[in-house]
Order: C-alpha cells, then structure tokens, then sequence
C-alpha cells in the first residue's frame, strides 16, 4: 500500500546516505550477535541446572525409602527452574518470531517494487542478504532457544527417570534370591 511505501520511504530517508544505512546495520548486527553470545552463555548454565533439578526431584520418587513429603525447597526450586525454562524458551522464540516478521516485510516491501531511494547496489545487496539472515538464539551453538527447548528438557528428564527406573528395578532383582 501506499503508506507503506511511505514509511519504507521515510525510513531510508533519514540516512544522509546508503553507506551510512550499512554502517547502522552492521553496528546492529555486532550488537544482536555480541546479544547472542551473552544470552547464550546464560541460557546454557540455567538449563543445565533445571535439568539436574528435575532429575533430582524425580529421583525422590525413587527413592527406596520414599515418603509423600517432598521438602519445601525442593518443590520452590523445582518450580522456579521450570519457569527459568519457559522464559527462556519464550525470550527465544520471541527474538526468532520477531526476525522472522521483520524478514517477511522486507520481502513484501521488495516484492511491492523498486523505491527511488533504494536503487543503490549496495542497499539492494543489503536487503537480498537481510532476507537470508535467520538470527536465532543459541545456548553457546550447542542447542537452539525457542519453544522446542521445553520438550527437549522433558525428554531428557523423562529419558533419565526411564533409565533410574529400570536401574531400580534391576537391584531389586538381583538382591532377591
């Protein structure tokens, strides 16, 4: 639409040129990539201390001399780590949806047709690579944040109950005559 078309406009404007539209992006790019790194290196200690503690929790029901009373601080930190994940993973799949969106509009704004301001080779390079950048947040490259991370967790800790269990069971038979 034509008010779109405006805005795309108005935005391209305010740069005294087209180099100057680059450096701002790169500056952003250096900055969402160092964001990346630090969240990253966050992200991977908080899950793996939420996983030990689902574990350990669960272990509780294993236990040989289990009672139904399970402390206080245990189910408190046990609560909080499930939170810790969900916004984790919610952070993450937000930052990914929000690209995701930004790329799309850039596409249609690309696809509606040329801007006079934009027929720079280097702006119109600039926009084919925005259109192929997929910024995602990563536990330090090792595993992607995004609302998948909340299976993920479930699984290994479903995967380590699954092994305790039939570890319990296997001392149960071996001590019986």
């Amino acid at each position: 639409s034509k008010s779109e078309e405006n805005e795309n406009d108005i935005f391209i404007i305010q740069f005294e040129s087209p180099e100057d539209l680059i450096k701002e992006f790169i500056e952003l790019k250096n900055v969402m990539e160092a964001y990346k790194h630090i969240a990253g290196s966050y992200c991977l200690p908080v899950t793996i201390h939420s996983v030990f503690t689902f574990i350990r929790t669960l272990s509780h029901f294993l236990a040989p001399n289990y009672t139904q009373e399970i402390s206080y601080d245990v189910k408190l930190t046990t609560t909080c780590c499930f939170f810790y994940i969900v916004l984790i993973a919610s952070l993450g799949n937000y930052i990914q949806a929000t690209v995701y969106q930004n790329r799309l509009q850039l596409g249609n704004t690309m696809a509606i047709g040329p801007s006079p301001h934009l027929e720079n080779p280097k702006v119109l390079e600039l926009k084919q690579w925005l259109l192929s950048y997929d910024f995602k947040l990563s536990a330090c490259d090792f595993f992607e944040i995004n609302h998948r991370l909340i299976l993920e967790v479930a699984a290994l800790v479903l995967t380590y109950f699954v092994f305790l269990f039939q570890l319990q069971i296997s001392e149960k038979a071996d001590s019986q005559p």
